[in-house]
């Protein structure tokens, strides 16, 4: 893993002195701290001053309000989200973004990431801060509700890959253009961050995000998803991480997954394979947890209305109540671009107890 760190290190240092060093100089002739002593007991302060630097920036955001019903009789109202995000250009090379975080009413408020990326060209991209990890699709692209084609997650973006999934650390990425109207063009990205740490023993790989700075193991995760976009509408992707998550830094868990995605925006069909290796103690013997799920999902739009079916699975190695099969059938109504309502109802299916869980719910999704 030290060696692994200190090669992405050099390749990165290598990569800032020989990729457009002139163009990116030239972009800085306004320095910050220099302006501030022209203004000294005036109006203002560090926001002002950087009012004034070349870039541009923006204020979106999204809101998801739901009703959700039981099949045991729970019913409830709730605001999932709504969460804001501000962006900015900085120069044509440095772009910075946050997403905050409004959730279940303001019972929760957090920042899902808070990254800056830095382009030295279409192939070399850096990113640093708390970013989006790059594990199949859904992660990085798909999961904002106003995007999404259902109003719950698949569970396999829930128990192996724990969307939304965010960590701190430092990513290279970037797409490679064949030519200028290939129809075949990879991309990849490689990272290193904190990475999953179960703080309080529990093997529930969801449970262990947060771990934003490590003062216990020390340890470093590291992983990349491989990828290609075909066509206009076609995308396929690999992905792959590793590091250990217990405090001692003795226990290693691994994900490996594969995720696809078609949508010509009429119809849609999406799917994604993840599978965890997960080492574990019992009675006081080293053994290993084998986690899979997958789902496949497809809809089609038509005159704004799209019925949406998808069915999921998810095998945890554990106990048999959590497992489940499910099925999801709804209808989407698109009453702007960015704005749906959603009518589901899942059948889902616990293997070895019946936990009456089948959910009938609507949802308001807006992005703005």
């Amino acid at each position: 893993m030290k060696h692994l760190t200190t090669l992405l290190v050099l390749f990165l240092i290598y990569i800032n002195v020989n990729a457009q060093q002139d163009s990116i100089t030239d972009e800085f002739s306004t320095n910050i701290l220099d302006e501030e002593k022209t203004n000294k007991g005036a109006e203002g302060s560090f926001g002002k001053s950087l009012s004034q630097l070349t870039s541009f920036v923006s204020l979106n955001g999204y809101a998801t309000n739901e009703f959700l019903f039981y099949e045991n009789g729970v019913n409830t109202f709730n605001q999932h989200y709504f969460n804001l995000l501000a962006s900015a250009e900085i120069s044509n090379h440095i772009f910075a973004e946050i997403q905050l975080e409004y959730e279940y009413a303001g019972s929760s408020l957090t920042a899902r990431y808070a990254q800056i990326d830095y382009k030295f060209n279409d192939l070399f991209i850096i990113r640093s801060g708390k970013f989006l990890v790059p594990a199949g699709e859904y992660n990085e692209y798909l999961y904002p509700e106003f995007i999404s084609k259902t109003t719950n997650r698949a569970f396999v973006n829930r128990y192996i890959i724990p969307v939304s999934w965010g960590d701190v650390g430092v990513q290279l990425r970037g797409q490679l253009k064949l030519s200028e109207n290939s129809i075949f063009r990879p991309f990849y990205s490689l990272y290193v961050i904190n990475g999953l740490k179960s703080m309080d023993g529990s093997t529930n790989i969801r449970n262990m995000r947060g771990n934003f700075l490590d003062t216990l193991s020390g340890t470093l995760a590291y992983g990349g998803n491989l990828g290609a976009e075909i066509g206009e509408h076609f995308n396929i992707q690999f992905n792959y991480y590793k590091g250990d998550y217990d405090p001692s830094g003795e226990l290693d868990l691994s994900l490996l997954g594969s995720s696809f995605g078609f949508d010509n925006d009429k119809l849609s069909v999406y799917g994604a394979f993840h599978a965890a290796k997960q080492e574990v103690i019992e009675n006081g013997v080293e053994t290993e947890l084998n986690k899979y799920g997958f789902y496949t999902l497809v809809a089609y739009n038509y005159k704004n209305f799209e019925p949406v079916i998808r069915y999921d699975q998810i095998r945890l190695d554990g106990l048999d109540v959590d497992d489940k099969d499910r099925w999801t059938f709804g209808l989407n109504y698109h009453f702007y671009e960015n704005c749906v309502i959603k009518v589901n109802y899942e059948l889902i299916k616990n293997k070895g107890i019946d936990l009456k869980d089948n959910l009938f719910s609507i949802q308001l999704a807006v992005g703005f």
